[in-house]
Formats: structure tokens, C-alpha cells, sequence
């Protein structure tokens, strides 16, 4: 008789943890059950259909989602896609900021980097996303069209050289045709990145030979002042209401400020205004 009771208050032990499981199971948690099965299929629509499913979540576990996807995803669209849908969402303390710019540091692909670039312009915590946009551009070179020589492969200044392979007249010219369309799409990329670099921070980054320097200056100048833009905005917005709000989003820790170190002044000039 003993064993059996004991028998049956084990089964009601075990049900009423079952129950208590179930209970704590949120809406969200099964969204992102949904969401992964969705995410298997070898079809990228289908994919980014199934990130678009967690646009509206508060979770800090879904953003992190939708960041481990862009970090895994064999298809550029659908990184690019995933951190478009993280962009979209509301950030209430720098958090959301800090997964699109460890996406963006990830990216080695230049096209889906500048589609994710593009999608920043919205931020309101800025300054881990300028950090990287900001060090991507100072790699990279100015995509300047060369003067070419009449029918000849070598740029005027470039030193000697004749046609190509032996080819002759026509076939350097048609190479040259070529290198330059593949040099004028790569500087609209850049171009596209100095406007994200622009619309992010409010700046009016010209393209030319040395916007990556003038990049590299400004931001030098600029980050701190930056990076106390958005521990005042962190403070404004109540970290310890967004807490209890959202407990599933971490609520950054403030960095130490220096209180000897003045924020970067105003740049009127038109090319580095700050």
C-alpha cells in the first residue's frame, strides 16, 4: 500500500513539474520553436520569411536568433535580410546595437555588408555600428577609373606595356571596357557605404581618394563623444524600468567616463561636419 501511494505521488510530482514547464514556455519561446523548423528549409524566401516572423519580438533570446542566423547563413540576401529585420526593432538600451554590429564585423562578403550597412541609418545607439562601418571603410581604396593610353592595358602614368595576351588593339580596349565597368559598379558600393557611414552619424562624407583617411580622423575625434551619446541615452531611458519591461534583454553596463577628456568639438568643414 505504501509503495503505491509513493508510486502515485511521484506521478503527481512529476506532472505538476510538467505543468509548471508548460507555464513558463512564453509565447515567444514557441514562436522561435516555429521558427526553426521554418528556418530549415533549403529555400532562402522561406528562410527570411521565417526571420521576419520575430520582428516584433522583445525578447533578447529572438535577437539573438535572428543573429545566429545571419552568422551561419550560406546566403548573403538572407544575412543581409536578418539584419534588416534586427534594425527594425525597437532598442531600448544598446543591446540590439551591439548584435547588428557583430553581424556587420562577421560580414567578409563586400555586397552583403554594404546591404547590411544600409539598413543602420535607423539606429539610435550608434556608436558600436559607426565603429564598424567607420573601420570597414578606412580599409578599403577609393575604386578611381584610370586614363587609360589609347588601346593599350596600361593607365597613362602607368609605365610601357601594350595590349594584353598579345591580343592587340581591340582586344586591350575591350578589356579595358571591362575593368572600367567593374571599377564604376565598385565605386557606387563605396559610395553607398559613405551614405550609411552619412545617414548613420549625419555627416556629408564625399567620395574621392581620400575619404578614408577623412573617415579615419573623424573618427577618431568623434567616437568618444560617441560612445557618451549613447550611455546618456541608455540613462534617459531608464535601464532598470527596461529590465523589469524586458527581462529577457541584458541592460548594458555604463562605461566609465573621464571626466579630463572633453567630447570632440563640432566640425563645421563640409566634408567632416561633425
Amino acid at each position: 500500500m505504501q509503495s503505491r501511494t509513493r508510486t502515485l505521488l511521484a506521478c503527481t510530482v512529476a506532472l505538476i513539474s510538467v505543468a509548471i514547464r508548460a507555464a513558463e514556455t512564453t509565447a515567444e519561446d514557441t514562436l522561435r520553436q516555429e521558427v526553426a523548423r521554418e528556418y530549415a528549409n533549403p529555400r532562402p524566401d522561406v528562410r527570411k520569411a521565417a526571420l521576419d516572423k520575430l520582428g516584433n519580438c522583445k525578447d533578447f533570446k529572438s535577437w539573438q536568433m535572428i543573429a545566429q542566423a545571419v552568422s551561419s547563413d550560406a546566403d548573403g540576401d538572407v544575412r543581409a535580410h536578418g539584419v534588416g529585420v534586427l534594425c527594425r526593432i525597437e532598442d531600448l538600451n544598446g543591446a540590439l546595437a551591439g548584435l547588428v554590429a557583430s553581424c556587420l564585423r562577421s560580414e567578409k562578403v563586400p555586397e552583403t555588408f554594404r546591404q547590411m550597412a544600409n539598413s543602420t541609418s535607423t539606429q539610435a545607439f550608434k556608436f558600436e555600428i559607426l565603429n564598424e562601418l567607420c573601420a570597414y571603410t578606412i580599409r578599403q581604396r577609393y575604386p578611381d577609373v584610370p586614363n587609360w593610353n589609347n588601346n593599350s592595358s596600361t593607365p597613362i602614368g602607368g609605365g610601357g606595356g601594350g595590349g594584353v595576351g598579345g591580343g592587340g588593339a581591340g582586344l586591350s580596349q575591350q578589356n579595358n571596357t571591362q575593368r572600367d565597368a567593374q571599377i564604376k559598379a565598385s565605386r557606387v558600393a563605396y559610395e553607398a557605404l559613405l551614405q550609411s557611414i552619412n545617414s548613420l552619424s549625419g555627416q556629408t562624407f564625399k567620395p574621392h581618394k581620400d575619404s578614408p583617411s577623412e573617415v579615419k580622423k573623424w573618427w577618431e575625434r568623434s567616437a568618444d563623444a560617441y560612445r557618451q551619446k549613447d550611455a546618456e541615452l541608455r540613462a534617459k531611458l531608464n535601464p532598470a524600468g527596461i529590465a523589469k519591461l524586458f527581462p529577457g534583454q541584458p541592460v548594458k553596463a555604463e562605461p566609465p567616463q573621464d571626466a579630463k577628456k572633453p567630447a570632440a568639438e563640432d566640425n563645421k568643414d563640409p566634408k567632416n561636419a561633425e
